[in-house]
């Protein structure tokens, strides 16, 4: 079963190509499909997220992988392998960081997890964990959205933004593993936590005006206080 799901969604069975949409390099080579399929499966097993994962990691590529080709026994064998492998697929070092850089907030939301919306407080986010000199804007959320969709869940909420959150809390856990191979001065909770804080805007008496704060504040910021002890 697992390695029929494999070979369905190296195929795209079932969806024909499209202006617009990536296309698969397995269209048309059913016999390949099948052999990378066995073997995606066989590291796999039992888990069907990591199927899911290795064959969206192989869908990004340009060419099939084939029997012949160095990569054909590292297929991932835990969600954590899975995660690192679509990483380095996203290219240069610069990109693979950036792509980090914007996943790691979700694993550190609420919820339904972050909005997007013209607010920006998912790029902020990302801004404010990511090493120093790094920004990040809207832009960059919707290109990270064009490649790591099978590892988001959307959430759309009525009258407001859709939401995004990782798809797994094997995935959230990974995340979480890289960025504390990585200590920063401020815990990650305290930096999104102060972060979310200086979103709210103040009166002109100096108060806070909390009716006017994001609604993603007024769902989650006490559970964020609480995350950073404050």
């Amino acid at each position: 079963d697992l390695a029929e799901y494999v070979r369905r969604r190296l195929l795209l069975t079932d969806v024909p190509p499209a202006a617009g949409r990536p296309e698969t390099p397995y269209r048309g080579r059913e016999t390949l499909a099948g052999q990378v399929a066995v073997a995606v499966a066989r590291a796999a097993y039992p888990t069907f997220l990591i199927g899911q994962l290795a064959s969206r990691g192989l869908l990004l590529r340009d060419q099939p992988i084939s029997p012949h080709d160095p990569g054909w026994q590292q297929f991932p064998k835990t969600v954590a392998d899975a995660m690192d492998q679509y990483l380095a697929s996203t290219g240069s070092q610069a990109e693979q960081d950036r792509a980090e850089d914007l996943l790691r907030p979700l694993a550190y939301a609420r919820g339904d997890g972050l909005p997007l919306d013209d607010t920006g407080l998912w790029p902020r986010l990302a801004t404010a964990l990511a090493r120093p000199g790094r920004r990040y804007t809207l832009g960059d959320v919707a290109m990270l959205l064009d490649t790591a969709a099978d590892y988001l869940i959307e959430t759309v909420i009525t009258g407001q933004a859709a939401c995004y959150r990782l798809y797994h809390q094997a995935l959230t856990d990974r995340l979480r593993e890289r960025d504390q191979q990585h200590p920063r001065p401020v815990s990650a909770a305290q930096t999104i936590f102060q972060c979310l804080l200086d979103t709210v805007p103040r009166r002109a008496d100096g108060t806070r005006d909390w009716p006017a704060a994001h609604p993603y504040l007024h769902r989650q910021l006490a559970g964020q206080a609480a995350d950073a002890a404050q």
